[in-house]
């Protein structure tokens, strides 16, 4: 049971006069023949609704359609861009093992054309246009001569 008390309803007057029911004059004139009340309006048609509704959503998908096409697009080719990322740091990583092997075969291959070590090498000096053309040594380094 509930702690709250129930509460107390007064009891009805038995002996209570009735009221008269309300009735039209006959032959009143004035009398309408529409109800007192005035009846809701009318619905109106939903078809427009629906058709905003209907298209606010194609339109919708048809955003989320076209994005996903974008980014579906931006990945293949992101994935293309690192395939050939990757092919030139291939090559790259090609050309300096051939270097590195060309330099280490270097002095091998000068030997073989008949060149010798410098062995007190010195800058040249181009400041005679004529000196260069002539060949005359400039400076204190001395022409060399065969092996």
């Amino acid at each position: 049971m509930s702690a709250l008390r129930a509460w107390e309803v007064a009891p009805i007057p038995i002996n209570t006069p009735k009221r008269p029911e309300l009735r039209a004059i006959e032959g009143y004139k004035g009398v309408r023949e529409t109800p007192l009340v005035k009846s809701p309006l009318k619905a109106k048609s939903a078809i427009g609704f629906l058709f905003i509704c209907g298209t606010v959503l194609v339109t919708a998908l048809v955003a989320v359609l076209v994005l996903n096409t974008n980014v579906i697009n931006g990945s293949f080719e992101l994935a293309k861009l690192q395939t050939q990322i990757r092919q030139i740091d291939q090559d790259i990583q090609d050309r300096r093992e051939q270097l590195s092997r060309a330099e280490a075969s270097l002095s091998d291959r000068a030997l073989e054309l008949g060149l010798i070590p410098a062995a007190n090498p010195e800058p040249i000096n181009i400041t005679n246009y004529v000196a260069a053309i002539t060949g005359e040594v400039i400076g204190g380094a001395t022409a060399r001569t065969g092996r």
